[in-house]
């Protein structure tokens, strides 16, 4: 990689890939046999360390590709978008490649909030989530309340006070901008909300009308007796070197020395982060499957271990269930988190695998995961697992024939466009007698031979074809669904 040399100097960075070879090795520490051995007191610190960490990876991850956009590094290697340079160079599905773009548009935005999730002052979710409640705001509210709420998270705030903060800032901002033509009493205005402070108390805040303000203060009168002194609780044990040496290559990413690196090798940069994310999805999976596995949430006072992260490790409650989903996910597919854990898989790659054979019979899950696993391990993208789990669940159907099924597999009719490893397309499809006879003349029409020259193949000339729009002698004849796969054909054809 032309990224710099690699340092001699331990956990100090001194390069980029100084940097990158830190992170990895801290990672596979993480992710080794040694990561077991942890204490289970000491998981939830281990825990709150890595959401720390995500949010630095997530900010370096931000900055390189917001630099390798604007000097569209994405078209000198052919694509038009970087999302589409994501997915097919990182191994990122196409939803998850668009969603790291739009990440980066909005950290590029929101650069104090960049600043703070490399800094690890705020965690990821409550950077974006900061970036989100700024964009709802009036425009005049916007900078001062997003410093406010990037204080506010920095000092602890969960993404619950955020939430809080920003509505405060809006009523404050409607009461000195009222509308003329709101003349009622305000009733329409009354809401009810519970949020939680930086201490992880509750805090109830509404616009009551005075009948539903004194019910409340009742029932605050009768409950709101001292419980007793608070739980003082020991911390768990010392974080493992591992997040320090982790941590040292995401600081150095993240810092000015980094900026310094040419545009060239930006995409490697990228290429090597995807590995790396997968690596550190697999260590925060293992890590909170023990955690759960030990029921360390529920001796923190949480009922699950999405409560547990959305509380303290400064997670939105759909980004802590996430988690939580995906590390079960991971749990119940042990060679996907082995083989992204590994760094041979993305992680976009690992978690479409477990998705593809949870769709297949039984039967066929742990025979086609291992193909999909090697597939995804030898370069396939997205796209290609796709369409290996498709030809699997084809050819069972075909073994496996449905007694009752007597239309003909009229309802089992698909035309699909694909891409192979190496980029070109491929062309799939389960059609009708009449359908599949349609296409059958269009290939037939358009690949004739050449001349006694010509010795390509059948499926060559088919493929080589270029014939004018509408120049060939066959018209369908069944109606609309065959002109449409025609004029689809053609496109593909004759692009």
């Amino acid at each position: 990689m032309c990224t710099g040399s690699e340092g001699e100097n331990g956990g100090t960075p001194r390069s980029v890939a100084d940097a990158l070879r830190l992170l990895g090795a801290g990672l596979d520490f993480l992710n080794s046999p040694a990561g077991d051995e942890l204490a289970t007191a000491a998981l939830g610190e281990v825990l709150v360390s890595l959401g720390g960490l995500r949010a630095k990876f997530a900010a370096a991850h931000a900055a390189f590709l917001r630099r390798f956009d604007a000097a569209g590094a994405h078209d000198a290697d052919g694509y038009g978008t970087p999302a589409s340079w994501l997915a097919a160079r990182t191994q990122m599905t196409r939803k998850d490649a668009k969603a790291a773009a739009r990440q980066m548009r909005r950290l590029s935005a929101h650069p104090g909030v960049a600043g703070a999730m490399a800094a690890g002052q705020v965690s990821e979710s409550c950077g974006l989530q900061i970036t989100e409640l700024a964009r709802k705001l009036p425009e005049e509210l916007r900078a001062q309340t997003g410093t406010i709420l990037l204080q506010a998270a920095a000092a602890g705030a969960s993404v619950d006070d955020l939430t809080l903060i920003a509505a405060a800032a809006w009523e404050q901002w409607r009461a000195q901008h009222p509308d003329p033509d709101d003349d009622d009493d305000g009733f329409d205005d009354r809401y009810l909300a519970a949020g939680t402070t930086f201490g992880g108390a509750a805090v109830l805040r509404g616009s009551l009308t005075p009948e539903c303000g004194a019910a409340v203060q009742a029932v605050l009168e009768a409950l709101g007796k001292k419980a007793g002194p608070e739980d003082h609780r020991t911390e768990g044990q010392r974080f493992h070197d591992a997040l320090r040496v982790t941590r040292a290559g995401l600081d150095f990413l993240n810092s000015p020395a980094a900026a310094d690196l040419d545009t060239a090798a930006i995409g490697e940069v990228l290429v090597s982060l995807g590995g790396l994310r997968a690596r550190f999805a697999a260590a925060h999976a293992a890590f909170l499957r023990r955690f759960d596995a030990a029921g360390a949430h529920d001796a923190d006072g949480y009922g699950t271990p999405a409560s547990w992260l959305a509380a303290r490790t400064q997670m939105t409650r759909k980004d802590a269930k996430a988690a939580v989903r995906q590390m079960r996910r991971l749990s119940a597919h042990p060679g996907v988190a082995g083989a992204m854990a590994a760094g041979q898989v993305s992680e976009s790659c690992g978690l479409q695998i477990t998705e593809l054979t949870r769709k297949l019979p039984e039967e066929l899950r742990a025979q086609t995961g291992t193909i999909l696993l090697q597939a995804a391990a030898a370069g396939a993208l997205p796209e290609d697992l796709a369409l290996i789990a498709a030809a699997a669940w084809e050819q069972w159907r075909a073994q496996h024939p449905d007694p009752d099924d007597d239309d003909g597999g009229f309802d089992d009719r698909y035309l699909a466009v694909g891409t192979t490893f190496g980029g070109a397309a491929v062309l799939r499809g389960n059609l009708t007698p009449e359908c599949g006879a349609a296409v059958q003349a269009v290939l037939e029409a358009l690949g004739k031979k050449a001349g006694p020259e010509d010795h390509r193949t059948e499926g060559q000339r088919f493929h080589d074809a270029r014939a004018p729009r509408g120049a060939l002698p066959y018209r369908p004849r069944s109606g609309r669904g065959l002109e449409e796969v025609s004029v689809g054909l053609m496109a593909y054809l004759d692009p």
